[in-house]
């Protein structure tokens, strides 16, 4: 399928074009299932014009699931017969996937699972792709609030709702990635560099998470951390997005009825962020003082005198917390 000029799907017809040529790095694959996706019609309409350069006749789709018919020179990565799926975008709109068979670049190439039909393998890449990158959207929005949280508790002027917002986006998070991860699985080996690349979007979400918890949660015989961090994974999408269903996790005496309730945190995130200093350590600083911001008030000889803590670890502590103190109140009024 192509069309001569961008326009409505009127525009496209069936035609024989000559076979694409295969080019070092590359392989041509033989097209079993192609993937609908809007950016096609998107881009069959002229809309992304400006972006992308268009060589006419095109064919157009980005998602293909095949059988590489065969390789080009210094291409160990693929053989002949292989099944794949692959996303085929390219610079120049010209060479799609709604054709019997398709060129493209081994970077954009992963060996098919056996457990994915044809149909399953057809509509993965341009998905994966999104959601990898829906999840970066929310990543870089989740710096922001976690931000935002640590200036307000260097500043000692937290409230539940800006608590509650931070859980409720690291929760969000870790959903999205659970997703991608099941896409992961279904790439099989070849899935590898999608998975190396949402552990770098993922570092450190799931401590965070868990600090925020342990800084704020009202701890009971029968409201342990653990309890706390399960019924927060358990919530169901309509929950999640109601503040005081997330609220409740928390398990404060004075109820979820006021988002604007201030509160103190215990200093365990921000002491997690000073390197260098085991949780145990940790763990012993917030029982010796309580709050945030008596750890703040503590001079090096108060922390000298926490069990573990000796005067090199209190002089790095003291320091490490004026740094993200100077750091959190340069970024609130900049």
């Amino acid at each position: 399928m192509a069309y001569d000029a961008y326009g409505s799907d009127d525009a496209l017809t069936l035609r024989e074009l000559p076979d694409p040529k295969v080019g070092p790095g590359e392989v041509r694959i033989r097209v079993r299932r192609a993937g609908v996706n809007p950016v096609d019609w998107k881009v069959m309409s002229g809309g992304l014009d400006g972006l992308m350069d268009a060589v006419f006749p095109v064919v157009p789709g980005w998602d293909v699931a095949g059988t590489v018919e065969s390789v080009g020179f210094d291409t160990p990565e693929f053989e002949v017969g292989d099944e794949v799926v692959a996303y085929a975008r390219k610079d120049v709109v010209h060479g799609g996937t709604f054709a019997e068979l398709v060129t493209m670049s081994v970077r954009g190439v992963a060996r098919k699972s056996a457990a994915l039909s044809w149909d399953e393998a057809g509509g993965l890449p341009l998905t994966g792709l999104t959601a990898l990158q829906t999840l970066e959207r929310y990543k870089n929005r989740l710096d922001e609030v976690s931000s935002a949280l640590s200036e307000l508790e260097v500043e000692d002027i937290v409230s539940l709702r800006d608590v509650v917002v931070l859980l409720q986006r690291t929760e969000m998070l870790m959903r999205i990635a659970e997703e991608i991860d099941e896409y992961i699985v279904e790439l099989g080996a070849d899935g590898r560099l999608v998975r190396l690349q949402l552990e770098e979007v993922l570092g450190g979400i799931g401590d965070e998470r868990r600090m925020v918890m342990r800084d704020y949660f009202n701890e009971a015989d029968d409201w342990p951390l653990a309890e706390a961090m399960a019924t927060l994974a358990e919530l169901d999408t309509d929950e999640l997005l109601d503040l005081k269903a997330v609220a409740a996790v928390l398990h404060l005496p004075q109820g979820t009825g006021d988002l604007d309730l201030g509160l103190q945190p215990r200093g365990y995130r921000l002491l997690s962020r000073i390197p260098r200093i085991p949780e145990p350590i940790v763990d012993h600083i917030v029982d010796h003082f309580g709050t945030l911001s008596k750890i703040m008030r503590a001079t090096i000889d108060d922390l000298d005198d926490v069990e573990g803590v000796g005067d090199t670890r209190a002089k790095t502590i003291k320091e490490g917390l004026s740094k993200l103190a100077e750091s959190s109140i340069l970024d609130r009024y900049s």
